[in-house]
């Protein structure tokens, strides 16, 4: 469904994990459930308490009835999926499953038979979350039985029929996206429609990501999302072309100390990476390229890499010419332990491989590097002093 995939990951929005934590609120929440009367078995609670703070709870159902206590600071979006004990949740089935907002207070949780169709009432965000369903209803009545066919297409790896399946999803998708971004502007004290629209904001926020940002009324803007949406903006003008890249220190092959301060005077490729990604052949032999279309000029590249060492030195072997291999290894993964380079570019395990070109006066020249385009080294080019 669609709506079931927009709120799955609103907290995955790239280096907002490497940025400290707000001060936590608490808010304490009742669930109440009450399920067709013949129904037993169990349920099984997900969700996020805090940014970056899962959490896992079940009930049991006894004659369809259960409940569920916990603490949430700002309202977050949960699912709750429905286990008859006899083989774990039912997970490819809609009607086991409900998406929710779980905020403080009492959620009550109705059904005349499964979780799939109960009906939700809860807080403000709910009713937010619920009044985009509503909007968005003839949309999913239209797109969910062609996503159905799509999949089963797929599994059967008929191609060409989930190609053609597509052609009809997709003017659907467009409809979608122009629906919510009418119902995110009309929504300026809307959390739902906040942590809708910052999924949308990836990477550095530029000026209308601020200005998207300040639209939102001050209770929004003072969540705990909302301050760590602040500290991204702060970030981004803090690594924004003209300015003064930040230095740090790593580790090379042997273990000697690496500044980027060092390499001054050299126009620097400051290349963050890990081989463990998607699309990383394509980037490797990317940076092949540019290495090698560099490698007569004032030129280096900076690698920094997070793999563990025996990945990384093997990695190594894949490159060639102008590049100072360190790395900062344990870096960033572990909120607990963020390392201050990581720290310093806003790095976290979804913003990685990451690319700036730094001129040879310390400053930054170009930001968000197209690392797999086979345009890059004409770009870094036009950029190069």
């Amino acid at each position: 469904m669609i709506l079931k995939t927009l709120f799955k990951c609103s907290l995955c929005v790239g280096m907002a994990t490497a940025l400290s934590a707000p001060a936590f609120s608490q808010h304490k929440f009742t669930i109440n459930g009450q399920l067709a009367k013949d129904i037993q078995g169990k349920v099984i609670l997900q969700y996020n308490s805090h940014p970056n703070t899962y959490v896992r709870d079940s009930a049991i159902v006894r004659n369809g009835a259960f409940s569920l206590q916990g603490e949430v600071g700002d309202p977050y979006f949960a699912s709750l999926q429905f286990s008859d004990n006899k083989g774990g949740p039912k997970m490819g089935r809609v009607s086991d499953y409900k998406g929710f907002f779980v905020e403080g207070g009492t959620i009550k949780i109705v059904s005349a038979d499964s979780i799939g169709n109960a009906a939700v009432t809860g807080g403000k965000g709910q009713a937010d979350y619920l009044h985009r369903v509503a909007l968005l209803k003839t949309l999913n009545d239209q797109y969910r039985p062609l996503a159905e066919q799509q999949a089963k297409m797929r599994m059967e790896r008929n191609m060409e029929a989930a190609e053609a399946l597509q052609k009809q999803i997709a003017p659907i998708l467009a409809q979608q996206e122009k629906i919510d971004s009418a119902w995110i502007a009309a929504s300026p004290d809307s959390y739902a429609a906040f942590l809708l629209w910052i999924k949308t904001q990836r990477g550095f926020i530029e000026d209308e990501g601020i200005k998207g940002f300040n639209r939102y009324s001050a209770a929004v803007r003072n969540t705990e999302q909302g301050k760590l949406f602040a500290e991204r903006i702060q970030l981004s003008k803090k690594l924004a072309i003209g300015n003064v890249a930040p230095d740090f220190t790593v580790k090379d092959s042997l273990g000697n100390p690496v500044t980027l301060s060092s390499l001054k005077g050299k126009n620097v490729m400051l290349l963050f990476w890990i081989s463990n990604v998607f699309g990383f052949d394509s980037f490797a032999v990317n940076m092949r390229k540019v290495s090698k279309r560099f490698k007569d000029k004032n030129f280096v590249i900076l690698g920094v890499s997070y793999d563990e060492d025996s990945r990384w030195r093997e990695a190594m072997k894949a490159t060639t010419y102008n590049w100072v291999h360190t790395t900062d290894v344990g870096g960033i993964g572990n909120k607990e332990a963020i390392s201050k380079t990581a720290k310093a570019y806003g790095l976290s395990l979804g913003a990685v491989p990451q690319g700036f070109l730094i001129g040879p006066d310390g400053k930054i020249l170009m930001r968000r590097l197209a690392l797999t385009d086979a345009e890059l080294g004409l770009e870094l080019e036009k950029a190069v002093k």
